[in-house]
């Protein structure tokens, strides 16, 4: 089998499936990955997909070799279809559980998606972000929670 993207662990993805191996991490794009996992390979799916648009907006920092810059994220927001591809191709693969990082005014989109591709949907979670910088723009207060 060939794989899209970086593994690291105690062994590649195929060592795992095959049971040579006990856990992989792979670095790459899930819309390319989940494709090649078989069905119900994994335990847990354990992401963190692009945001919203309104996350790629210029208000992002981000270092620069003259200090910090306004910039646009480098990767594209996630879309209506990508979201719908990848709860299809999460409840496909995972025996228990899928766990994804996200804004708050996604959670429910994710639920929709997550439970559309045949998954089911136990709660969001909160997670505080103690120390989140604030926006330096003055236009609104620190992000100070994510979703899981």
């Amino acid at each position: 089998m060939k794989f899209w993207g970086e593994s690291m662990g105690e062994g590649t993805l195929a060592q795992v499936l095959a049971g040579e191996a006990t856990w992989t991490v792979i670095e790459g794009d899930c819309l390319q990955v989940l494709p090649t996992i078989p069905d119900r390979a994994v335990a847990h799916v354990i992401t963190d997909p692009p945001y919203e648009a309104e996350a790629h907006t210029l208000q992002r920092r981000q270092c620069a070799d003259d200090g910090i810059e306004h910039a646009p994220m480098s990767f594209a927001a996630i879309t209506d279809a990508d979201r719908s591809s990848f709860g299809g191709h999460a409840a496909r693969i995972a025996t228990r559980w899928a766990l994804l990082f996200c804004q708050v005014e996604a959670v429910w989109l994710w639920r929709q998606s997550l439970v559309a591709g045949g998954m089911r949907w136990n709660r969001g979670q909160a997670w505080g972000k103690p120390d989140s910088p604030p926006q330096i723009n003055g236009k609104g207060p620190a992000q100070g929670l994510e979703c899981i």
